[in-house]
Order: structure tokens, then C-alpha cells, then sequence
């Protein structure tokens, strides 16, 4: 991933609320507090990660969704939408 669409990521996130939140609950004593045992959230160089068991991914603030998806699909030859979340 580029740093500029790292930068726009990070961004993303001072912008919406949901992932405000999530930061703010990282940053405080009971992060993850309310999510099943084995999930949660975790924040890697600036970065938001939904943590499921051994698996990481990434978080894309809503406004990016269909930027960052057709960079991935399009200039990457990704697998696609429903294979990126199973």
C-alpha cells in the first residue's frame, strides 16, 4: 500500500465517528470492552485492524470503500469482494 493511500486512511479515520470511537476505546483501560473473547481492534503504525483469532483487517473508513476496493481488485488482480472477507 502506498503512503499516500496510507495518509488518506488515516485521515478517514480523524473523520468518521466510528472510528473515533474505536480509537478513543484503544486508547483507554478497557479497549475492546463488549467484543467477543478473540476479536477486537488493534491499531498497527497509525493504522486500524479488526482482529479475529489470528486473522487482521485492515479497516477502511466508509468513504474510501469503493477507492481502495477497485485498487485492490482492479491494479492488483485481487480475488475480489466476498473472498476478502472470508
Amino acid at each position: 500500500m502506498t503512503e499516500d493511500t496510507q495518509k488518506k486512511i488515516k485521515k478517514g479515520y480523524m473523520e468518521e465517528e466510528i472510528w473515533k470511537r474505536v480509537r478513543h476505546s484503544l486508547a483507554s483501560d478497557h479497549p475492546n470492552q463488549g467484543l467477543p473473547n478473540g476479536t477486537g481492534f488493534v491499531e498497527l503504525d497509525g493504522l486500524l485492524y479488526y482482529e479475529q483469532g489470528t486473522k487482521h483487517r485492515l479497516c477502511i473508513p466508509r468513504a474510501l470503500e469503493s477507492e481502495i476496493f477497485a485498487e485492490a481488485h482492479d491494479r492488483r488482480a485481487h480475488a475480489g469482494f466476498h473472498r476478502t472477507f472470508t
